[in-house]
C-alpha cells in the first residue's frame, strides 16, 4: 500500500521500501453501471447492476427474457472471466436458435430469491458489496447443465476410467464441457484433459472423502448434498437410484409412503447430531 509519493518519481509503501516509479495506476475499483438504459428503463440498469442476484443465471432479465442478454458481468471468487463469459454466450446462442426454453417469469425470480440466500450465506458481508461476485466452480457447472454439455462422469467411468479419473480430480477447466453436447469436440477434449497432471496422492484422498460425503449426504435426503462437480442434480439414472434407495431406507425405518420421505433427513439429521455431540465429548476429554 502506497505512504508517500515524490518528490520526483519516487513513490514510498507503507512497508517503508521506496521505488522510482513512471507511472502510477489508482486501483480503485468500479461499479456496474448501464448508462444507455437508465433513460428508458430505468429499473432494469438498476436490476443488471446486481447480475447475480436479479438476474437469471446472471444474464437474462426476467422481465425483457431473450431480447437482452447480459454475458461477461460476473466475477468469479477465483477462476476467470472469459470461460464463464464463453459458457453464458453458448447459453444465448441456444435461446436464440430456439434449443433451449427459458422458464416462466415467476419462476426465475424465484430461483434469483433462492440463489440470492445461497450466496448470502456463503459470502455473507461481501455479497451485498460485490453484487456480481459468484462461486466458479458452482455457477459454471450450473450454466452447462443449461447448455447440455457436463460431462456425464457416471458413463465416463465405465467407458474411459481414465479420462473418468483427470476430469474429477484434474483441474476445473473449459475443456471438461467440450466432451458432451451442443458444438463438442470429444477428441480434442480427451487429448487436452488427458495431459493435465493430477497431484493424486493428497488431492485423490481429500475429493473422494467430500464427494463420498456429499454423495452420503444427499442419498439420505438432504437437498445440499450433491457432489459439486459432478452433474448429478441432472443425471435421470442417478435420480431413479436415489429414489430407490430412499424408499428402501424408508422402508426399513418403518414408513409406508413416500409422503413420510422428510422423515428421512430429519432422522438422518439427529443421527448427525448425536454422533457430532460424541465426538465433542470425546474431545472435551482428550484435550
Amino acid at each position: 500500500m502506497g505512504k508517500r509519493v515524490g518528490p520526483g518519481k519516487n513513490v514510498e509503501f507503507v512497508c517503508g521500501t521506496k521505488v522510482e516509479a513512471d507511472t502510477i495506476v489508482c486501483n480503485i475499483g468500479f461499479q456496474i453501471k448501464f448508462e444507455p438504459l437508465n433513460k428508458h428503463m430505468p429499473k432494469i440498469a438498476m436490476d443488471a447492476g446486481r447480475p447475480r442476484d436479479n438476474l437469471y443465471h446472471g444474464v437474462v432479465h426476467p422481465l425483457l427474457r431473450e431480447r437482452l442478454f447480459f454475458c461477461g458481468f460476473q466475477r468469479p471468487t477465483f477462476g476467470a472471466i472469459p470461460p464463464l463469459a464463453e459458457m453464458q454466450a453458448r447459453y444465448f446462442a441456444l435461446l436464440l436458435d430456439g434449443d433451449r426454453v427459458l422458464p416462466t417469469t415467476d419462476e426465475m425470480e424465484r430461483r434469483n430469491e433462492a440463489e440470492r440466500a445461497v450466496y448470502s450465506r456463503q459470502f455473507k458481508k461481501v455479497a451485498d458489496r460485490y453484487a456480481a461476485l459468484v462461486d466458479h466452480v458452482r455457477y459454471y457447472n450450473n450454466l452447462a447443465m443449461l447448455v447440455g454439455c457436463h460431462p456425464d462422469v457416471i458413463s465416463l467411468a465405465f467407458k474411459q476410467p481414465k479420462l473418468a479419473y483427470k476430469v474429477v480430480m484434474g483441474p476445473h477447466c473449459p475443456q471438461q464441457f467440450r466432451l458432451f453436447g451442443p458444438d463438442a469436440k470429444p477428441a480434442l477434449a480427451t487429448e487436452t484433459i488427458m495431459r493435465f497432471p493430477v497431484h493424486w496422492r493428497r488431492l485423490t484422498f481429500i475429493s473422494c472423502g467430500l464427494w463420498g460425503f456429499g454423495l452420503a449426504l444427499n442419498l439420505l435426503g438432504f437437498k445440499r448434498g450433491f457432489p459439486v462437480g459432478m452433474g448429478l442434480e441432472s443425471n435421470k439414472k442417478y435420480l431413479r437410484f436415489r429414489r430407490l434407495f430412499q424408499l428402501a431406507v424408508l422402508s426399513l425405518l418403518g414408513y409406508k409412503s413416500w409422503e413420510n420421505a422428510e422423515a428421512l433427513e430429519s432422522a438422518s439429521r439427529k443421527l448427525i447430531e448425536q454422533a457430532t455431540t460424541q465426538l465433542n465429548k470425546l474431545k472435551a476429554i482428550v484435550l
